[in-house]
């Protein structure tokens, strides 16, 4: 998610809440579904109201789950049959085409001759994630960055100096490393972004490739708070929170245009 300033949101913002307002509630009525964390409830509630369903998946084989688990819309398309509001699954996970081109990821991405310690996973995802951002005009701030291997792909990309926080020292030294012996205008400092009393460098491009749970929540608040002008995240982990219950962000719209503005 990459939330730009206030002047290229308009009509933008509108439609991104409706549209998540539309997924949150249908996330909500199937969560007993999804919620049950697997291996850990032998039989959810589901099975119970639904003995046929969960009778037609437990026959198939290994091989059928493989083949389902890549292929969502088919699963739901099975599933269907027993729970009828799963028919409009295919409807609403399409999604807008805001991915960057292939030419454009593959202009992005870091070569392979410079992305040391970087699996070629981690590069492509980078290099598609800096491609999706462009264009880039402000410095970045690359949150829980690991060894930097995002920062190091911003850099060509971005005005001035990247600024990465990571909290693992040795990961510090190696990512500082890296920066040095190939000439990128990154630099890594420890830092707890947890910290209570953070600060955060004025006017930079916060973004976050990963970071789990309450760390990209962090990056949302903090930024907000500090005015930055544009923040761009890739969450995962959304259940790694210190709180008891998982609670989203409040505000709706409200929140979504702070992440994006800064307070007013």
């Amino acid at each position: 998610m990459t939330l730009p300033p206030a002047a290229s949101l308009h009509h933008g913002a509108e439609s991104f809440y409706q549209r998540w307002q539309q997924l949150n509630d249908w996330l909500v009525q199937h969560q007993a579904f999804w919620q049950p964390a697997p291996f850990m409830t032998p039989q959810p509630a589901w099975t119970k109201a639904y003995p046929e369903l969960a009778a037609m998946l437990a026959e198939l084989s290994d091989a059928e789950c493989q083949y389902l688990d890549d292929r969502p819309v088919e699963l739901a398309a099975r599933a269907a049959r027993w729970l009828p509001s799963l028919e409009g699954y295919a409807d609403i996970v399409q999604l807008p085409a805001l991915l960057p081109s292939d030419d454009e990821a593959s202009k992005a991405t870091l070569p392979e001759i410079r992305a040391t310690d970087m699996p070629g996973r981690k590069r492509l995802q980078s290099g598609a994630f800096a491609a999706a951002l462009a264009p880039l005009d402000h410095p970045a701030l690359d949150w829980c960055c690991g060894k930097g291997h995002l920062a190091r792909t911003l850099a060509p990309l971005c005005p001035g100096e990247i600024q990465g926080f990571e909290w693992n020292p040795e990961l510090v030294h190696d990512g500082n490393r890296l920066a040095e012996h190939f000439g990128d205008r990154v630099s890594i400092g420890r830092q707890d972004v947890m910290a209570p009393g953070l600060k955060l460098p004025d006017d930079y491009h916060g973004v976050a490739l990963h970071a789990c749970g309450d760390l990209h929540r962090q990056l949302l608040k903090r930024g907000s708070e500090t005015g930055l002008p544009r923040l761009s995240i890739s969450p995962c982990c959304y259940h790694l929170t210190d709180q008891d219950i998982y609670r989203p962000f409040p505000g709706g719209r409200r929140a979504i245009r702070g992440a994006a503005t800064g307070p007013k």
